[in-house]
């Protein structure tokens, strides 16, 4: 599985923004984020219908904000963000892998759209294997030959393996199964 919010790079370096192609001007990228990180009250649960991905960032960015706010870069303090919220709710998606498959990789980031006709990169923050039959975990992150980033967004707690509760279950069962 891969997975990821965007973010945009301007023409000019500005995080946030991206040049379109046949626009004249920057515009903001990733749009619902902006609005949902600008939003200046969270909206009520009869207001859904409107946007329901910029009302729901919104209400999930919304404890994350003094964070954003407190970062050199906001906007990209925001992407950090949004994907701390989508490797949650990820994370929430994927139950029962063992009933389903043998193996399940996950791969999340950041996709950064470029302007012009600069390919698109993407920033990888995460990346594990769970064996579906014994629970085990393998962090295959050094693959990237990067630094990973090990906290989670806007605190100093460390980010738990993303399979870590879907391991233990499997792991129980055995126990039960024995």
């Amino acid at each position: 599985m891969l997975y990821g919010p965007h973010v945009g790079i301007g023409n000019d370096g500005t995080v946030g923004k991206v040049r379109r192609e046949g626009q004249s001007h920057d515009s903001t990228c990733c749009g619902a984020a902006v609005a949902a990180y600008n939003a200046k009250s969270v909206p009520s649960s009869d207001e859904w219908i409107a946007d329901m991905q910029e009302i729901a960032l919104t209400k999930l960015i919304q404890p994350l904000k003094p964070a954003i706010a407190a970062d050199p870069e906001p906007m990209k303090a925001l992407a950090y963000a949004n994907f701390e919220v989508s490797h949650n709710l990820m994370r929430e998606l994927v139950s029962s892998p063992e009933k389903v498959c043998s193996e399940v990789a996950i791969v999340g980031g950041i996709m950064v759209n470029l302007p012009g006709n600069l390919d698109d990169r993407f920033v990888p923050l995460s990346f594990e294997l769970l064996d579906c039959s014994t629970g085990e975990i393998t962090d295959y992150f050094d693959r990237f030959g990067q630094a990973r980033t090990s906290r989670k967004f806007g605190t100093a707690e460390p980010r738990d393996a993303f399979f870590l509760e879907q391991a233990k279950q499997i792991k129980e069962n055995l126990q039960k199964g024995s």
